[in-house]
Order: C-alpha cells, then sequence, then structure tokens
C-alpha cells in the first residue's frame, strides 16, 4: 500500500486522478472535506521527493475543492526531526484548513521506563532537554510557520501501559520490563482504552494508586501494572491551553476509546471536559 502511495504522489497523471476521484467521492456523498493522514512523507521506505510532493498534492486538491469550499485538513507527526523530515510547513500551511496534531504517544512499550502517553508538560521526571510534550510540539509547529489558528491540538482517549520491574519506583521514569498486559476490551497489550482505566479503578478501587499532577497529566498503578494517561482534569487543561494559545480547536484520538457507555458515570467525560475547557477558557 505504502508504495502505491509513493508511486502516485510522485507522478502527475496518477495524482491528477485520484484529485479528481477524491473530489468525485466527496460531491457524490455528502461530505465536507477530507483529512489526509500520511503517516509519514519521506519516511518508512519513502522518497525524498515526497516532501514537496506532499505539498503539489495539497495544492492540487485545494484547487479542486475550492469550488464548493470543501475542507482540507491533515494528521501530522509532531516532533522537530518528522518535521525535518517529511513536511514543508510553510508550503502546507498556504494550502491546508487545518492541521491535526497527533499529540499522543510521546511513551509507549517501546521504551525501557514509565512515560506518560501525552503529558502536556514535560513530566517532572524528565531531563531537561528532553521535549516530548504537547507544549513543545505546538511551538515547534508555530515555529516552523504554521498559523497557530490552523493547528487543532489532538487528546488521546487511551493511556499507554507498562509492566514495572518492582514496586520500588513506580513513578515517570521507572524502569519496566515490557508492555502492560492487554486490557479486557480493546485486547492491546501496552495501551488501555479510557473506559478500560476508569471501570477498573471503579471496580478495584483499592488496588490502585493514583497521582495527578494538575493541569498536566495522570500515571497510576495497580501492583506492577501502570499506565500513564489523560482524565476529564487534564482533558480540560489541554483544551484550555489550546484555545489561550489561539489554536483552531481540538480533536480526539477516539470516539469509541472515551466511556461511551458510562461505566464510569456519565457518558463521554473525555470530549465532555475538552469541549468544556475549550468554550470556557
Amino acid at each position: 500500500m505504502y508504495l502505491f502511495v509513493l508511486q502516485l504522489v510522485n507522478d502527475d497523471t496518477l495524482r491528477a486522478t485520484l484529485v479528481s476521484n477524491l473530489y468525485n467521492y466527496i460531491d457524490s456523498n455528502g461530505f465536507d472535506g477530507l483529512d489526509l493522514d500520511w503517516e509519514y512523507p519521506a519516511q518508512r521506505g519513502g522518497a525524498d521527493s515526497d516532501k514537496e510532493q506532499f505539498v503539489t498534492l495539497v495544492k492540487e486538491l485545494k484547487e479542486a475543492f475550492a469550488a464548493k469550499s470543501y475542507l482540507l485538513t491533515a494528521a501530522v507527526a509532531v516532533t522537530q526531526s518528522n518535521i525535518d523530515l517529511s513536511y514543508n510547513v510553510t508550503g502546507l500551511n498556504e494550502y491546508l484548513d487545518y492541521f491535526h496534531l497527533m499529540l499522543y504517544d510521546f511513551y509507549g512499550s517501546w521504551n525501557t521506563e514509565t512515560g506518560v502517553n501525552a503529558p502536556l508538560y514535560a513530566q517532572l521526571t524528565d531531563d531537561a532537554s528532553l521535549n516530548f510534550n504537547v507544549n513543545n510540539s505546538v511551538n515547534v509547529w508555530i515555529s516552523n510557520g504554521a498559523t497557530p489558528s490552523k493547528l487543532v491540538l489532538g487528546l488521546g482517549a487511551y493511556g499507554k501501559t507498562f509492566t514495572l520491574t518492582s514496586l520500588n519506583n513506580t513513578s515517570t521514569g521507572a524502569p519496566v520490563t515490557g508492555a502492560g498486559a492487554a486490557g479486557p476490551y480493546v485486547a492491546e497489550a501496552g495501551t488501555y482504552s479510557y473506559y478500560e482505566i476508569c471501570e477498573d479503578q471503579v471496580n478495584n478501587a483499592a488496588e490502585w494508586n493514583i497521582t495527578e499532577v494538575e493541569g498536566n497529566y495522570v500515571y497510576a498503578n495497580k501492583d506492577l501494572f501502570w499506565v500513564g494517561y489523560d482524565n476529564p482534569n487534564t482533558i480540560k487543561a489541554k483544551a484550555q491551553y489550546a484555545k489561550t494559545m489561539g489554536l483552531g480547536g481540538i480533536m480526539y484520538w477516539a470516539v469509541d476509546l472515551d466511556d461511551f457507555s458510562g461505566l464510569c458515570g456519565h457518558k463521554y467525560p473525555l470530549i465532555s471536559a475538552g469541549i468544556a475547557g475549550y468554550n470556557c477558557a
């Protein structure tokens, strides 16, 4: 599939066909726009030319969509290293309506120590040179030429899990033996949906140790099982941050990972908190 995308974006004829087909599909099915999610131009076997050809694709799509003012957005990576490899930010900024910043997965089971999925600011245990947090990434995009009002802050409705080496250290930066065990619903080692986290904390409250760094992030452990995540308080803080920074809005990955059935109280607590935070900031 990636080879197909690589060939397509670098071929004028194939790219024109794609633009035409996408326009016709959107127009005939009542959609109001298109979100591009290419992970990532010029990476994972891609060509160096992908970076500029992605701008060409976006330009041609925007021109095709102009007649009916269809929206054109893109989900993008958030670190400077990925920007250097994949994105001509000023070029994309000219044509995209919004950048959907994928501001999550800063830490995960690929690491050798615990880390919160998406801290707003640096974790208390982070080295001063480490910049894996939402605030840094937002400012990186702005400093590279993105218009703040075109940036949409991504919020994760899930946590990243680990298995602690011991209970001697249960904070961020603690040594681990690997991913946390898969949950009962999503069934993916290393990842717990928010509803899996909150349900277990409601049903086994006495077994959990929960630490909330106010306005930033949450982490918790149940014996050697460790998870770093956002709760409604930290989601609200992130949404308020987005509004204060003049960003265009917030988005979630993903609706079905929030507490959609009200297992732990009212339905969609994270989505509700984000909307409240952005609207009241």
